[in-house]
Formats: structure tokens, C-alpha cells, sequence
């Protein structure tokens, strides 16, 4: 059974309108996100501390070791919290979360983690605030432990998360698509009967089917998105102050605005009720620009033995559960097709890029991403104090 936890947060008191004012006594925890590790959200934590005088108004403290599960009042890390406070009872001290499995761990095996480090840091300060600053999944398990451990956490604020889906799920529809379109021509040359070309048709169709969208729905609710996730906080009594962030950088068939990874009305949580933001959180590059799908060659030299071979290696790559090569695998293949129209642009939307993996970095030239975009970081306070 979910625990409760009484937060000492009122709005209606002077106090904390006050606290509005002067924002003081937090315990900002920056969740990181899949395939990613706790010191990804140092580029964070350093792009907050560096905007000036209101790093200095938020009297900000870094904590330079992670926190884990394991660590007890006696560890750097609580040493590294208590200086903080020491040095000024109304700080606002940023720890990086670290998990036993930061990169491929299971959303719910970090939700457990999460759980147990805020629950040991509330015993040890109970007067302050925890908030969550989760990127991408980091998001998905900070939510989730709010809604399986009631009153736990005060604040969430996310970057760039996929709360209902990711854009795997718009490619493997589409790869779908392009399949179903291609199968007539392809086939045809195979069989000119027309009940065995509708046999080959099904049984291609089902390989798509039950190998590409299988595995990549299985990866997804497994160790990046959670099942009922929207209906359980929805239902949700007493919600924690929650601030969505989303970036938008890319133009998928001039209608699917995305950051790469996570489209704009995931990461905005559209649907999720009793959240407190305004549309002044989303941010959105100024130069987009568009890749339209439709204009990829596939359509004219789609291979189907070729892209049948890509597929079992995807699956057989799956049953090692070696995930990551997959959707590397799905990113190159249809971002192979892709002319980025100048650089210039690339330039400008590397700064709203999801993150700073090896494809995004070869695709937009950059080593720029969300982390460390001051805009990104300028709302993330916002957030903290909203």
C-alpha cells in the first residue's frame, strides 16, 4: 500500500508566501533519464549555478557526490547536504540522483530506489521540501514514486519526458506503413497468383507486427514509459505541484513537433489533469526544421529482403536485451534519408536536442542538448518557485 507523507507546505500561509518570495529550504533532486547517468545532470545543475544573480536569489548549493539508495547519514553525500544547510539554512541544494542500474534499469526498480532515498532524506531533514527535476524517464519514475508514495514529494518538474509516448512508437507506424505500401509492387514480382501474394502480404505483415512494434512496445513499458500512468494520477487526490517542460525542434511531416525523442504533447503531458503550468513552459526553437517523411527514398528503392534482414537483427538484438542497439538501429535507418537543410539550423536545434547520444551529436553536429540550454534551465526555476 502506497505510504502517506504530510507535507509542510501550505499555500494559504504567510510563511510560504513568503517562501514565493524568498524560495528557501528545498532538497532538488535531478532524476536522470534512460541510458544516462547521474553526472548528465550536472550539465544541468552547472547551467542553474551559472546564471548569475538568480542562481544567487535561488541561493543555490551543488552537491558534487550522487545519492543512492545505500548511502547512510554518514556517507559524502549527507555530509555534502548538512554542509550546505550549514552554510545557509535557506538553501536550495541540488543532488544527483544515482541508481544501481542507472542506464537500463526498470522504471519500476527506480521508482523503488527514489522512493528509499527521499524517504531517508525526509527522516533526516523533515522540514524540507523535496522537489524532482526529472529528465526524459527521470520524469516517468519521479511521477510514479509520487503516485505510489503518496505526500512524498512536494514539486515535480520535468524536461523533455515521455508520459504517454515517444516517437518510436510514430516510426514503427510508420516503417508499418511504408511496408504495406511497398508489399504490393515487391510482391507481385515474387507471385502472380493473387491468393498466394495475399498470403506472403499477411505473413509480412505479421513479421512487422510482432518483431519491430512488439519489441519496441515491450522496451518502452518496460524501461522508459509505465502502464496506467496518466489514469493513476489523474485519479490522483492531493497532487504535488507538477511543471512539464518540453522543447520543440523538429517538424516530423510538417505536423509531429518533437525534440528527436519525445514529441511536444508527451512531454507537456496533455491530459493529465490537476497540473500547474502555462503554456509560457513550453519552449520552442526558433528555426525549425522539417523532415518530411514521406519524401524519404524508401518509397521508390525500398529493399524488402534488406529491410526483412534489418528487422531480425533488431529482433535477435532484442532477445539479448541489448534495447539501446535497437533503437540506435530504428534512429539511423530513417535518419540515413534525412538532408538537414543548413547549419545554421542544426546549430540552433542542437540546443533543444533530447540528449547528447552519439546519433543526435552525428546527425546535428552538436554537443548542445537540453541539459545544458540556459532557456531550459531559466524555466526549470520557474518551476521550482511556481
Amino acid at each position: 500500500m502506497a505510504n502517506n507523507y504530510n507535507s509542510n507546505y501550505n499555500s494559504n500561509s504567510d510563511e510560504n508566501e513568503c517562501e514565493i518570495l524568498f524560495p528557501t529550504s528545498s532538497i532538488v533532486l535531478l532524476v536522470h533519464g534512460f541510458q544516462s547517468d547521474a553526472y548528465s545532470m550536472q550539465k544541468l545543475a552547472d547551467t542553474m549555478m551559472g546564471l548569475g544573480t538568480i542562481a544567487e536569489y535561488y541561493n543555490f548549493k551543488n552537491v558534487n557526490t550522487p545519492i543512492t539508495q545505500f548511502d547512510s547519514v554518514t556517507n559524502d553525500v549527507y555530509v555534502e547536504i548538512g554542509r550546505a544547510f550549514a552554510s545557509n539554512q535557506k538553501a536550495n541544494v541540488l543532488v544527483k540522483v544515482s541508481f544501481t542500474n542507472d542506464k537500463t534499469g526498470t522504471v519500476d526498480d527506480q521508482t523503488e530506489e527514489l522512493f528509499h532515498i527521499i524517504h531517508r532524506l525526509k527522516e533526516f531533514y523533515p522540514s524540507k521540501k523535496i522537489i524532482t527535476v526529472g529528465h526524459s524517464k527521470g520524469g516517468v519514475v519521479s511521477m510514479n514514486c509520487a503516485i505510489e508514495h503518496h505526500g512524498l514529494i512536494d514539486k515535480l518538474i520535468s524536461v523533455g519526458t515521455p508520459y504517454t509516448t515517444t516517437i518510436f512508437e510514430h516510426i514503427c507506424n510508420f516503417v508499418v506503413l511504408i511496408v504495406e505500401k511497398t508489399l504490393n509492387d515487391e510482391l507481385s514480382l515474387i507471385a502472380r497468383n493473387e491468393t498466394i501474394n495475399d498470403v506472403y502480404k499477411v505473413f509480412a505483415k505479421f513479421i512487422i507486427e510482432q518483431t519491430l512494434k512488439k519489441v519496441v512496445d515491450n522496451f518502452l513499458n518496460i524501461y522508459v514509459l509505465k502502464d496506467n500512468l496518466k489514469q493513476k494520477w489523474n485519479t490522483l487526490d492531493n497532487k504535488p505541484q507538477f511543471t512539464p517542460i518540453a522543447t520543440r525542434a523538429l517538424v516530423f511531416n510538417d505536423a509531429m513537433e518533437s525534440d528527436i525523442v519525445v514529441p511536444v504533447e508527451s512531454a507537456l503531458a496533455y491530459g493529465f489533469n490537476g497540473k500547474k503550468y502555462s503554456d509560457d513552459y513550453l519552449l520552442v526553437c526558433s528555426n525549425l526544421y522539417k523532415v518530411n517523411i514521406y519524401t524519404f527514398n524508401y518509397l521508390k528503392n525500398f529493399n524488402l529482403i534488406s529491410f526483412i534482414k534489418m528487422i531480425n537483427g533488431i529482433v535477435d538484438t532484442g532477445l539479448s536485451n541489448n534495447y539501446p542497439n535497437i533503437m540506435n538501429t530504428i534512429l539511423s535507418t530513417l535518419f540515413n534519408q534525412v538532408t538537414i537543410l543548413s547549419d545554421e539550423i542544426k546549430k540552433e536545434s542542437a540546443k533543444y536536442a533530447h540528449a547528447n547520444m552519439p546519433i543526435i551529436r552525428d546527425i546535428l553536429g552538436s554537443d548542445d542538448e537540453q541539459l545544458n540550454n540556459p532557456e531550459v534551465a531559466i524555466r526549470v526555476l520557474a518551476g521550482l518557485n511556481d
